[in-house]
């Protein structure tokens, strides 16, 4: 039987190379673009499947999920979830199956196992607080069982233990962030031109600012492909692909889902990687510190006449106002419970205790409001436990300056900034614990310890 399924796994690999020799033979534009070049980099095997399913799923199948039969009528997150469970039993199944043998990392168990124990605290803690139906509240909690799944799935692959298995996922992630950003522009495009509803999005007030509409594909994807060609870019490693990506990510976040604070946090992250670059001239880190410098300078200067103007202009925001009195509701529930939070409530409407989550007036979101939205859901042990991931995954990235390390904890600099309003441990985002602890684990030049893959 193993013979068997090695035997059938290599005729698949073999078909899929037979079928990319065919594509550059007769489209040979397609890959001697910097797309087609990095495709052939990646080396298809049945991790490297995994991973492209995984990554497509994050994406909503950029956005076309919704075309699909029963399935498109599911919630966005509620879909993504459900085939990521599917995703990682089969893969599971699959690899030992063939393996016969569970690979187990050690590295991570505790922290790990302190978080599900966290999910599964939150569960009675919820009922008894909201008193909402338990399989409602156990649902909620599902999405957070979602990461070390999908995680220890990747385990069984022995592949993960290659020196070059990083490079070839950050790779494959930037071609999704591209990708993403493509058929954003493409669906903004259309909508925008000839009112064609690429997406099949509902259009409310909601996703209209400066009058035209919003559109967000790829998630937590292109934000971490944006992370990835923004320090290739600082330590001089960067390719056309990563140009592509830049130019097309930046055009996304900045026209087509017009996310002002995410611009605000990459301008951030990259401010703060490149001033620490070392191969980052020392005349261009004193032009970005004087620059910074007269700036702030400039503001307190003027400050009588910005001060007023700041004010008039961020409570004029009606966005940053309903945040405002976001956080005052989930602060007060916050101080009524704050060593658990007020738990995992149903995102339901339907369901009474709704007022909780969304305010009296359903306006209120808690993945609006950042860490504040954290401590509401999880209290004092939730923020001990993001405090701990945070800290320690930075550490474990180590002191080492190459291009992984400092992918890393760019990316974990990018969670930590975002904390004043996007709060990481919300199932919208929640995954990027799988690809924090899949970047740390399978970074070159990390020691195997006892229980890890000897």
């Amino acid at each position: 039987m193993k013979n068997v399924s090695r035997t059938a796994a290599g005729r698949l690999r073999q078909a899929a190379r037979q079928t990319l020799r065919r594509l550059a033979r007769f489209f040979p534009g397609l890959f001697a673009s910097p797309l087609g070049r990095s495709v052939r980099t990646l080396h298809l095997s049945a991790c490297m499947v995994y991973l492209f399913f995984l990554l497509l799923l994050l994406t909503q199948l950029f956005g076309f999920y919704v075309y699909l039969p029963v399935l498109g009528e599911l919630y966005s997150t509620d879909f993504t979830f459900l085939c990521l469970i599917v995703l990682a039993g089969a893969s599971l199944v699959y690899s030992v199956s063939i393996t016969k043998r569970v690979h187990l990392s050690f590295r991570f168990a505790p922290q790990i196992l302190c978080f599900l124990a966290l999910m599964l605290l939150e569960i009675p803690v919820t009922w008894l607080i909201v008193r909402q139906p338990i399989h409602l509240i156990a649902k909620e909690a599902v999405y957070y069982f979602v990461p070390p799944l999908c995680f220890f799935a990747l385990l069984q692959y022995p592949e993960i233990r290659q020196r070059d298995f990083l490079p070839r996922l950050l790779r494959l992630i930037v071609l999704f962030s591209i990708v993403s950003s493509a058929v954003a522009l493409i669906a903004f495009s259309l909508y925008s031109l000839a009112e064609i509803n690429l997406l099949q999005v509902t259009v409310t007030s909601a996703l209209i600012r400066n009058g035209s509409i919003r559109l967000k594909v790829g998630g937590i994807v292109l934000y971490t492909g944006l992370i990835i060609s923004m320090v290739r870019v600082l330590e001089r490693n960067a390719g056309r692909a990563d140009a592509v990506n830049l130019i097309l990510g930046l055009i996304h976040v900045v026209f087509v889902s017009k996310t002002r604070t995410v611009v605000l946090y990459l301008a951030a992250v990259f401010f703060l990687v490149m001033m620490t670059e070392k191969k980052t001239h020392w005349l261009v880190k004193l032009l970005f510190l004087f620059l910074s410098a007269a700036l702030l300078i400039f503001a307190f200067i003027l400050s009588d006449s910005l001060t007023p103007a700041l004010y008039s202009y961020l409570y004029g925001d009606a966005g940053f106002v309903v945040r405002l009195r976001a956080i005052s509701h989930y602060w007060e529930q916050f101080l009524a419970h704050p060593l658990t939070g007020i738990g995992l409530i149903s995102s339901s409407k339907s369901i009474a205790g709704w007022q909780l989550l969304y305010g009296p007036a359903g306006q209120y979101y808690r993945s609006d409001v950042g860490l504040i939205g954290l401590i509401n859901e999880f209290g004092l042990l939730g923020l001990i436990w993001s405090l701990w991931f945070l800290f320690g995954s930075f550490r474990a990235a180590g002191r080492s300056g190459s291009p992984m390390a400092r992918t890393v904890k760019s990316l974990l600099l990018y969670l930590t900034v975002g904390l004043i309003n996007l709060s990481f441990l919300d199932p919208g985002r929640c995954m990027y614990l799988f690809l924090i602890y899949t970047f740390l684990e399978t970074m070159p030049g990390q020691k195997t310890g006892p229980g890890r893959f000897p």
